[in-house]
Order: C-alpha cells, then sequence, then structure tokens
C-alpha cells in the first residue's frame, strides 16, 4: 500500500511535468490588425508571457509568436492579452542594498497586459517573478501603472509607498466610493477589481465587465463495473486470540461514478462520489475452531480527482478519497469471542486511471480497512487492489 502511494507520488511528480500542457482553442491579432483562430499552447504560466505556440489546426504543426508580432491573443472563455508599450517599476525591494527613497524607477517596456475589469474605468496586471503589478486607464487612455512598492528608510524601518492610492483618488470619483474607503484600499486583485466595478456601474447602467471569465463545470454520472482483489488478516491482542491469514479473494464489484468538474485550473480537478457494492466472504482453519468473515457492504468513496492532459482525447488522472463502508449483515466469527458485527468503517484510497475522450474509463485503486475486528481484540486489516471500467451514460 505505501510502495503503491510513493509510486503514484513520483508518477505525478513526472505527469505535472509532461502532462499538463495543452493547446485549447484560442484566438490572436497580428500586426495587420487580422483575427486568427488557432489553438493555443495553455502553460498555466505565472508569468505574463513574451511569446505563446500555437497551432492552426488542432493536429497541425506547431508555431511561435513574439510579442513583436502579436497585439492581442486569448482563449475563448478565459483570459485574454493586449499589448502595451508602458512604462513598467524596474526597482527591487531588497535589504541588503540598504536605503532608498521607495520612488519608482520605470522603464519604458513592451508588454502584455492581462485586462481584468474593462470598461470607462479598466484595470490590467502584469506578473513577472511571481510579483503582480497593477495598470489602469480611463476612458481608453494609454494604461498607467497603479505604484506601491515596499522600501527601506535611512533608519532601517520599512515601510510601503502607497501611490496607487493617490493615484485612484485623482481619478475614480463616485458617488459609492469614498476617499476613506481608499485609503484602506489593500493593492490585490480582489480588492482592486470591486472599486474598478463598482466605479463602472457608477457611471454605467447595466453595466457587465466583459471579460468576465464565463466558465461552468462539468458533471457525469457513469457505470463502473470493475474486478476486486481482496484478503484480509490479524495479529493477536489478547493471550487467547490466534493470528489468521484469510484467502486472497477476486470478486466483482458494482459502482457509480458521480462527478463534478470544477469550473477553474482548465477543468483538471474533479469532486467524485462513487457508491458501489462489494463483498468478501473467506474462511480459515484454526486449531482450536474456525474463523470466518462474511463482510458484505455499501461503499460510498468521496474525493477528488485531479486530471492530466496528453492530449485532446487521453487524459491521466490521479485520485484519492476517503470511503464510508456501510455494513450489511456483516460479521466475524471467531473462536473465543462473540460473534463481532461489522457496521460501519472507513479507509483511506488511491488511484491512478486513464480516461478517452470523456466516455471511456479505467482505473486502478487500492484501499485500505484497519481494525475490521473488534479493535480490543485483535490489530486486524482488509487491503484491496482494484481494476475498474468506467463508460459515461450522461454528461453536461
Amino acid at each position: 500500500m505505501i510502495k503503491f502511494i510513493t509510486a503514484s507520488l513520483c508518477l505525478l511528480n513526472f505527469l505535472f511535468v509532461s502532462g499538463q500542457i495543452r493547446f485549447e482553442p484560442a484566438y490572436y491579432i497580428n500586426e495587420k490588425h487580422e483575427k486568427v483562430e488557432c489553438f493555443i499552447k495553455n502553460t498555466n504560466s505565472r508569468n505574463s508571457p513574451t511569446q505563446f505556440s500555437y497551432k492552426l489546426q488542432s493536429e497541425g504543426e506547431e508555431f511561435t509568436a513574439s510579442i513583436d508580432s502579436i497585439q492581442e491573443f486569448g482563449f475563448y472563455d478565459d483570459y485574454i492579452y493586449i499589448r502595451y508599450d508602458v512604462d513598467v517599476d524596474a526597482s527591487e525591494f531588497d535589504i541588503d542594498e540598504g536605503p532608498s527613497d521607495g520612488k519608482p524607477l520605470y522603464e519604458s517596456k513592451t508588454v502584455f497586459l492581462k485586462p481584468l475589469v474593462l470598461g470607462e474605468a479598466s484595470l490590467y496586471v502584469y506578473t513577472y517573478d511571481g510579483a503582480m503589478m497593477f495598470f489602469y486607464s480611463l476612458e481608453g487612455s494609454h494604461p498607467e501603472q497603479l505604484y506601491c512598492k515596499e522600501y527601506l528608510t535611512p533608519s532601517q524601518t520599512v515601510k510601503v509607498n502607497r501611490s496607487f492610492v493617490g493615484q485612484l483618488s485623482n481619478c475614480i470619483t463616485c458617488s459609492d466610493i469614498s476617499i476613506p474607503e481608499l485609503s484602506q484600499l489593500n493593492y490585490s486583485k480582489r480588492e482592486l477589481e470591486a472599486v474598478f466595478l463598482k466605479y463602472n456601474r457608477c457611471h454605467t447602467v447595466d453595466y457587465v465587465n466583459p471579460v468576465v471569465v464565463k466558465k461552468k463545470g462539468k458533471f457525469r454520472i457513469a457505470i463502473k463495473p470493475g474486478i476486486r482483489h481482496s484478503y484480509a488478516e490479524s495479529s493477536r491482542y489478547a493471550s487467547n486470540a490466534q493470528d489468521a491469514e484469510f484467502e486472497t479473494k477476486i470478486n466483482l464489484n458494482y459502482a457509480f461514478e458521480f462527478e463534478f468538474v470544477l469550473p477553474f485550473k482548465s477543468n483538471k480537478w474533479s469532486i467524485a462520489i462513487e457508491p458501489g457494492y462489494h463483498s468478501y466472504v473467506s474462511m480459515n482453519t484454526l486449531p482450536n475452531d474456525d474463523v470466518k468473515i462474511d463482510f458484505k457492504a455499501i461503499e460510498v468513496p468521496v474525493g477528488l480527482k485531479y486530471y492530466m492532459f496528453l492530449n485532446d482525447c487521453s487524459r491521466l488522472r490521479l485520485s484519492i478519497s476517503y470511503a464510508a463502508h456501510i455494513g450489511l449483515n456483516s460479521s466475524v466469527f471467531y473462536p473465543g469471542f462473540y460473534p463481532y458485527k461489522i457496521n460501519t468503517l472507513f479507509s483511506p484510497r488511491v488511484g491512478l486511471g486513464y480516461s478517452y475522450n470523456q466516455k471511456y474509463t479505467v482505473d486502478f485503486t487500492c484501499g485500505k480497512i484497519d481494525n475490521l475486528f473488534n479493535p480490543m481484540a485483535f490489530d486486524s486489516r482488509y487491503v484491496f487492489y482494484e481494476l475498474s471500467f468506467g463508460y459515461t451514460l450522461f454528461q453536461k
């Protein structure tokens, strides 16, 4: 069990590198103001791009476009980038460099800005080395940086230059936005977006932000029959108990999969509930008597799945879940003890699977139930490995 989990984590580390990137429906606008439909590689980089890879057909040749030849590009129902020549603060906060006056050190750069709010007042973000810098424009004017920076004073104290508050106070005027509200504003995506949205709604009736991502989650139902390889064992605690190892059984397993694919991170995460039925009946002969396990249960795993795209049709998926096993007239008969009734037990599970065309799935799952018997008398466990085959019945 531990070896399988370790191997799964190692494989996941490899797949994060090799299976994350895919080409998605997109467009770009070139220097001739021509809009070209294409498929762009979605790298999910934290930094603003300076170039991107694209294909004109999903299975076609791969090309590279640089910022010098592209005015705008974007993914449908997702983010876009627009090219601008702007002044960007190039100063850095570094205590080892000593005190500074906290003033910006601007340099002219050609960058892709990502719009967050578009309207009479627009908000953009530029990310470099993991740091977010926000830009704003009014009534279509050229974007300017909203400046905020930590700096070290000659007295060796750290202060923050919050010039962006004054910038906004001079231009974001609205009855719904007060100066005290702006003075308490944090330099964050969430709070700045809220102020710009409020300003646009104040000046435009029925304002709708055109860059709002219109992603929706996906729901699917699948049937998942499978083959389960399972065994049980116990070690004695009490002096009159005996160790026992039970037969390995291979049984059919039946389950349904109810999955909701979350509407973010390129639909790579999902929540799944997989109710099913399983049984394990085994007998072991000890010197004094026979030991019998009659374990039948409704199994309800609840967990997360993470998808790694190989291409447009194929995906690998890693799952982790926690399952309740609701016993159905299940019990253990052990010599020297009263029959022990199995009610509800719980177990962790991990799995690795493959999905084709979001229609067919194959999953390998393993799990372990501790204390299958009375925990006052035994150290016992039920271990299983399962290979299941899924077919999607419904998807929306």
